[in-house]
């Protein structure tokens, strides 16, 4: 896990191999998508947990994406969600502020769809899966896990961005801006 300060007030944590604790799925949407068979993937599975300050409100998120080469000619994005708020996890960024609960809410799912479709054409043929999600009741969003989705899926394919001083810009530039 890298521990990454991207402004005074906002931090990331970031994991290339997740020791979050998956969540129970009730329901999946997906969509196929064309992507790219010439490109490849740096990284199987990447999780991003951002906790952003905006006044008196604080953004927080946990989202946690995978992928899996296969031999279809089409990229599978796949977004589980869960029902109910899910049990708490202790061990987020937003535990001060908010209450934090493992899960995706429904409500979510068609934001990070969005974000994947969009991303998900720089992928090679597979399967684009949410993995692991956590939610704050009060600072968590669709449109901030819309955000969420972009940064994990942008850290999956690029290779430079491995190194912290370049994650930094490209999650400062997508989750503070």
């Amino acid at each position: 896990m890298r521990v990454l300060q991207l402004t005074p007030l906002a931090k990331a944590r970031v994991w290339f191999r997740s020791d979050v604790p998956e969540f129970v799925h009730v329901g999946t949407v997906s969509k196929r998508i064309d992507g790219d068979p010439l490109s490849s993937v740096q990284a199987g599975c990447v999780t991003v947990e951002a906790f952003v300050p905006r006044g008196g409100l604080a953004e927080y998120g946990l989202l946690g994406m995978s992928f899996e080469r296969d031999r279809t000619s089409l990229v599978q994005v796949e977004v589980p969600y869960s029902e109910g708020e899910g049990p708490t996890w202790s061990d987020s960024l937003g535990r001060a502020v908010d209450v934090v609960r493992l899960g995706l809410p429904y409500e979510y799912a068609g934001a990070i769809l969005d974000a994947a479709v969009d991303v998900g054409h720089r992928f090679p043929p597979g399967t684009i899966k949410v993995v692991h999600a956590a939610h704050g009741l009060v600072g968590s969003s669709p449109r901030f896990f819309q955000r969420l989705a972009t940064s994990a899926l942008t850290l999956m394919v690029d290779e430079h961005e491995r190194e912290d001083d370049p994650m930094i810009t490209v999650l400062r530039g997508l989750l503070v801006k």
